[in-house]
């Protein structure tokens, strides 16, 4: 199959949205204060992820969708997955929608 938009992937006219391939990685290389460093650490030896990249990557999305930038469907595989595991949640859907809602406009209010 050939990789088609974001997530899909696609042969003869077909595309499947269940395909999960591996992203395109980048190295960077960054300093922090040992602070920080040390903050990072401990997150990986408390078990909720792998690597610091993993932990880092994670701040990243969590910084895009607060800014209510646009995710790949991987990304949104991810999120998906990473909910589902973090069990059942303590507001309402009536308050989740509410929130959408308020981070919809303050996306279209900075776009004005």
């Amino acid at each position: 199959m050939k990789p088609g938009i974001a997530g899909l992937f696609c042969e003869d006219g077909s595309c499947d949205i269940g395909s999960e391939q591996e992203a395109k990685m980048a190295s960077i290389t960054i300093s922090l204060p040992d602070a920080a460093k040390d903050w990072i650490d401990e997150q990986v030896r408390s078990g909720g992820y792998a690597n610091a990249a993993e932990y880092v990557s994670e701040l990243v999305t969590q910084e895009r969708v607060r800014q209510c930038e646009e995710l790949s469907l991987e990304e949104v595989r991810h999120l998906i997955k990473a909910s589902k595991a973090s069990g059942i949640g303590t507001r309402s859907m009536d308050e989740l929608f509410a929130e959408a809602e308020r981070l919809v406009e303050a996306k279209k209010a900075r776009r004005a």
